[in-house]
Parts: structure tokens; C-alpha cells; sequence
């Protein structure tokens, strides 16, 4: 998602141009450079949750 903003932003895309990357069409999108990207933390929530997860992913706060 990351890409698509500084792609629309970056090329003067419209709003249009920003919906449409979530339909089911075919288009290419920048990749966000990991320069900057901040991971503040690591949630699994929706993950776990999906009904043919056979191994849940843990992870622990506490190491670094």
C-alpha cells in the first residue's frame, strides 16, 4: 500500500487510479523501499484466526 501512495502521489495519479488497485485488475505497482519502514510490531491476530491455520503464529515481546 506503501507503494501504490508514492506511486499515485509521485505520478499525479487520480483517485480513480488509487481505487481501481483494489479491484481485480492487473496493474503494476512500486514497491515501497524498506529505507524508512518502521515494524513497530509484530501481530499474527487475523492470521490465527483463519480456519485452516494448522500452526498459529506466536511471537514473543520480551526478545529482541
Amino acid at each position: 500500500m506503501i507503494g501504490l501512495l508514492i506511486h499515485v502521489i509521485s505520478l499525479n495519479k487520480t483517485e480513480e487510479y488509487f481505487n481501481n488497485a483494489f479491484m481485480n485488475n492487473k496493474m503494476y505497482i512500486w514497491l515501497a523501499p524498506p529505507d524508512g519502514l518502521y515494524l513497530e510490531r509484530i501481530i499474527f491476530n487475523g492470521y490465527n484466526i483463519k480456519s485452516d491455520v494448522k500452526i498459529k503464529l506466536e511471537h514473543d515481546q520480551n526478545t529482541e
